[in-house]
């Protein structure tokens, strides 16, 4: 059986996907040009443009400066307001959401099969495995 000291190692060098939104509003507020221009609103950002109103043609940038002097362009789909539906915002941060939920359950499998593979293990051979993690040039 492995000892409670390997299974926190495993956590450190392993650890767990994170959710990085725990709310759609928190999901809302990421959405950084968004939120500069419409603080403390209760507006949804446009999912195509990012809140941001507008767009850069990828064919305006130009090799040294970018796209520092390049047109702004409205965006079709918030006419240039940044504001869009809140289903769109529901829809995409429910996408987040699973994408993590998935994420999670592989973590969880994989290391389900290392700590058993690891449970077969014999302490040599435990001790060779840390020598490893913690020094890669250790053979």
């Amino acid at each position: 059986m492995i000892s409670q000291e390997w299974v926190k190692f495993l956590k450190k060098q392993y650890p767990a996907p994170k959710k990085r939104f725990q709310s759609l509003e928190a999901y809302r507020d990421s959405f950084i040009y968004f939120r500069l221009k419409h603080k403390n609103s209760v507006e949804w950002p446009c999912i195509h443009c990012a809140g941001r109103g507008g767009y850069r043609d990828p064919n305006d940038c130009d090799p040294v400066e970018g796209y520092k002097l390049a047109p702004l362009y409205k965006c079709k789909g918030c006419k240039g307001t940044g504001s869009g539906p809140r289903k769109d915002v529901q829809k995409l941060h429910r996408e987040t959401i699973d994408k993590w939920k998935k994420e999670k359950e592989h973590w969880k499998e994989t290391r389900e099969k290392v700590l058993k593979a690891m449970n077969k293990l014999k302490a040599d051979d435990l001790e060779l495995l840390r020598g490893l993690f913690n020094n890669p040039t250790f053979l």
